[in-house]
């Protein structure tokens, strides 16, 4: 009769788990890049997760616990406190997923993507100090001041602050306003 009881218990927690990590899954997906039926998925799965951990933690705590968990339940609010943070974390570990995803392909298909140059070919740009005017640079966004370092592009006459631009072709061999290359 204990095990019917049990199995019993693990249907009704593990169905309210999965009714409201899919509800709650649901709305994260649609105001996430997921998508509302894989999110209404992956909080399926986390709610029943949640659920078995919930109906574990009845069996095995005092009374006193066994009753504030069981009030819980009948509000919802244990539901409520586990099933968040565990999608939460499931849409966390999808994300980085994705990224990783994303920049492996980026990198692996993305032959002509153009690499910094080195920093022997970034010290021989023309260098200059700003005497006359004040000119934005449009990597820091900070104004150069008269008698601060800046560097020209050769190929389009930009300027910039020289550690702005020389950090900027040292990863990128482009010009960061118009995309030129250097």
């Amino acid at each position: 009769m204990k095990k019917v009881a049990y199995v019993v218990l693990f249907f009704i927690f593990s169905a309210s788990g999965v009714m409201i990590g899919l509800v709650t899954g649901a709305v994260n997906g649609q105001t996430k890049e997921t998508g509302m039926v894989r999110g209404a998925m992956i909080g399926a799965i986390a709610g029943a997760v949640v659920g078995m951990e919930v109906l574990e933690s009845c069996f095995q705590g005092e009374l006193l616990s066994k009753m504030r968990i069981f009030k819980s339940l009948v509000n919802g609010k244990i539901f409520r406190e586990y099933v968040g943070p565990a999608i939460l974390k499931a849409y966390q570990w999808q994300q980085n997923e994705a990224e990783i995803n994303y920049s492996e392909t980026a990198d692996m298909f993305d032959a002509s993507k153009n690499k910094g140059l080195l920093p022997e070919n970034v010290k021989k740009l023309p260098e200059f100090i700003i005497s006359d005017r004040a000119i934005c640079c449009a990597i820091c966004l900070q104004d150069c001041k008269i008698g601060e370092s800046a560097r020209r592009l050769l190929s389009c006459a930009h300027f910039f602050h020289m550690k702005c631009i020389d950090e900027w072709l040292v990863r990128n061999a482009t010009c960061p306003i118009c995309r030129k290359d250097v």
